[in-house]
């Protein structure tokens, strides 16, 4: 109320329906946008106060005055596989690394690294795929992490197990022997070449020896200059009378073993297995074991025995076969091996050797997996978790971060509505490996839930005291009251007893008075 030359002038206070000087018009209570963006609002039509929103879209709920987005990943409501990413309104799926979104936007399959390509394996390994990651082993012949491979000389580890000579290759090795022997079956085992029996390489007589062979001739003969023919030195050349003697058929024979009989002479010789004795006439047995002339196979040598005239051979421990030939077993094809599940056989000539697989740890007959997380010893990018696995490990980005695992970028969440839970009405600042959400101006709350900040009832407006503040979705208005003239922020009493206005309604024989806000009449005297 206020009181001017003993008049007392009362400002009309409107019902929430109403509005205007004299409370005459109604309020439009959709003014200040309360219902949901995209929502009608319906003003309620005086006496009637307030308004009414129309339903709210699927992914919404409604508290009755606004709709609010409906988080499906919360309430368990989605579909999602693996992953639930929220969105305003509705919400989306995303898969873990190592998996792909399947069609329907919901599911997730394995992306099978080692078949598209993708995964970082060397050459020289074998790519195993797995659930969401793969492995990398090195092939047969090449050692190292899977990622990294390089050959094995095997040459420079016992010789390859080879006898004679070791030849390395790239991921293989070969073995060959020395002149005057050749290759057993096990492609390790060299064994000598009977040139004799093979090739009958001499004129007479084939002596085989170890590794090699020599020629001799018959009595009467000499051995010529190239060590194969032989010549005749018959004394009975022509101009002589002789005769052939057969001293053989005389009884007893000349000879302890063998005679035979030649031109002009004759020659003794041992039973096979014997040899003469010092009187050159006798013969005694030959201990072929202990000269070293039997032909028992290198494999056998330790188990030569001596027989009268002859020998036995038997093939060592980790081979088999008659003796003069021996075989290896292969104790890593026949399963006769004692290593551990998580190493590698390799068979060795007579024998074999366990070798842990990368990853593992031991003597290859126990094996124990290296945990490369714990001690360091893993490529995962700084921007990862390192997950240990038997006899690998794998790389997951952080939450933030995608990538493989060994290199790990910032996903830059605020690009897409995708990989943030902003509000709406809230700004998204991406930071390295997160995100942050600020509600907008006018605006208040976490930026993951953002709610009109009533600016008015908070007095949080620069509106003059002479105007009405109105409250408005993220902002508000400031409208001077009646009497006064302005842009709201700034208001000026307005003199409605200006001859140049009609805006008061003094009556005639009657004086305006002005005031501030308003004005009265006054009577004229009379």
């Amino acid at each position: 109320m206020v009181r001017i030359e003993n008049i007392d002038l009362v400002e009309c206070i409107c019902d929430p329906a109403w509005t205007g000087d004299y409370c005459t018009s109604d309020f439009d209570a959709c003014a200040d946008q309360p219902c949901f963006e995209n929502i009608t609002c319906t003003d309620n039509l005086a006496p009637q106060a307030g308004y009414t929103c129309s339903h709210c879209p699927i992914g919404y709920i409604v508290d009755g005055r606004k709709c609010y987005d409906l988080n499906e990943c919360e309430n368990g409501t989605h579909q999602c596989n693996q992953t639930c990413i929220n969105e305003d309104g509705s919400y989306s799926c995303q898969c873990l690394p190592g998996y792909q979104l399947d069609n329907d936007k919901k599911g997730c399959t394995d992306i099978d690294e080692c078949t598209f390509g993708n995964a970082n394996c060397s050459y020289l390994a074998i790519c195993i795929n797995q659930p969401g990651l793969y492995e990398c082993i090195c092939k047969l012949g090449y050692q190292g992490n899977g990622y990294t491979c390089f050959d094995i000389d095997e040459c420079n580890i016992t010789n390859g197990n080879c006898d004679h000579l070791c030849n390395n290759t790239e991921g293989n090795y070969t073995c060959s022997c020395n002149s005057g022997y050749e290759l057993s079956n096990d492609q390790h085992t060299c064994v000598d070449i009977d040139e004799c029996n093979r090739y009958n390489p001499c004129d007479q007589q084939c002596i085989n020896t170890i590794g090699s062979y020599s020629c001799q001739c018959y009595q009467g003969f000499q051995l010529n200059s190239d060590g194969f023919t032989c010549n005749n030195t018959n004394p009975c050349s022509p101009g002589h009378n002789c005769s052939q003697i057969y001293e053989c058929d005389a009884s007893p024979s000349p000879c302890y073993h063998q005679c035979t009989n030649t031109m002009g002479n004759y020659t003794c010789n041992c039973l096979a297995g014997y040899k003469f004795r010092v009187d050159g006439w006798t013969c005694e047995d030959i201990n072929e074991c202990a000269t070293g002339v039997d032909t028992c196979s290198i494999n056998a040598i330790s188990n030569c025995s001596n027989t009268n005239g002859s020998y036995r051979c038997q093939c060592n421990e980790g081979f088999i076969g008659n003796g003069l030939v021996c075989t290896d077993v292969n104790e890593c094809t026949l399963n006769s091996n004692v290593c551990s599940a998580n190493s590698r056989c390799f068979n060795n000539i007579g024998s074999y050797t366990c070798s842990c697989y990368p990853g593992y740890t031991g003597n290859g007959k126990t094996c124990s997996d290296i945990n490369e997380c714990s001690l360091g010893l893993h490529n995962c990018s700084i921007h990862s978790k390192c997950v240990n696995n038997n006899g690998s490990y794998t790389c997951f980005c952080n939450s933030g971060y995608t990538g493989t695992g060994f290199i790990c970028e910032d996903i830059n969440e605020c690009f897409t509505n995708n990989y943030n839970q902003c509000h709406t009405n809230a700004n998204c600042i991406n930071n390295v490996g997160s995100y942050l959400c600020k509600c907008k101006l006018g605006y208040t709350g976490n930026g993951k839930s953002c709610v009109d900040e009533n600016e008015c009832s908070s007095s949080h407006h620069n509106c003059s005291s002479f105007a009405q503040c109105i409250n408005t979705m993220g902002s508000y208005q400031c409208q001077c009251r009646s009497g006064y003239n302005g842009d709201g922020y700034t208001c000026h009493d307005t003199n409605e007893c200006n001859s140049t206005t009609t805006t008061n309604k003094c009556v005639d024989n009657s004086t305006c008075l002005n005031v501030n806000g308003s004005y009265i009449c006054k009577c004229d005297p009379g």
